[in-house]
Parts: C-alpha cells; sequence; structure tokens
C-alpha cells in the first residue's frame, strides 16, 4: 500500500452536502473524488480542464470587487 497522510481544507458546508450527494450517486466518496482530482492534475501539469472566465463573468466578478472595495472603504 502507498504512504499515504492526512490532508484537510475548508469548505462550505452546503458545496460540501451537493459534492457528497453528486459522487455518492456515483459511487465514490468526496475524499475519492479529490484523489481522482489531484491524480490528474499531477497528470495535466496544473488543473486537469481550463481555468478561465469568460468576458460577461470577468465584468461581474470585477464589479464586484470594486463594490466591495468602496463599502470598505466606508
Amino acid at each position: 500500500m502507498a504512504d499515504t497522510v492526512m490532508f484537510s481544507l475548508r469548505m462550505d458546508k452546503e458545496t460540501k452536502k451537493k459534492c457528497e450527494k453528486i459522487y455518492g450517486e456515483l459511487g465514490v466518496s468526496l475524499s475519492a473524488a479529490i484523489n481522482v482530482f489531484l491524480h490528474q492534475s499531477v497528470y495535466a501539469g496544473g488543473f486537469p480542464f481550463d481555468v478561465r472566465l469568460d468576458a460577461s463573468t470577468r465584468d461581474k466578478v470585477t464589479a464586484m470587487a470594486e463594490e466591495k472595495k468602496t463599502a470598505e472603504e466606508k
């Protein structure tokens, strides 16, 4: 058996519940799904899928960040 280590992460409860339901329906645990993601990341040399924002999403994220900054300055 390969050496294993404990790994912990923080995530919001609702996302965890949704992911456990999805992966449970696929017959795997959340831990197994995360392991698949990490193994694929090693194989791909980075994210195993495209990570980018389309123009409209980028504009929304920028606007939200500006709103947050303005609210913090008050």
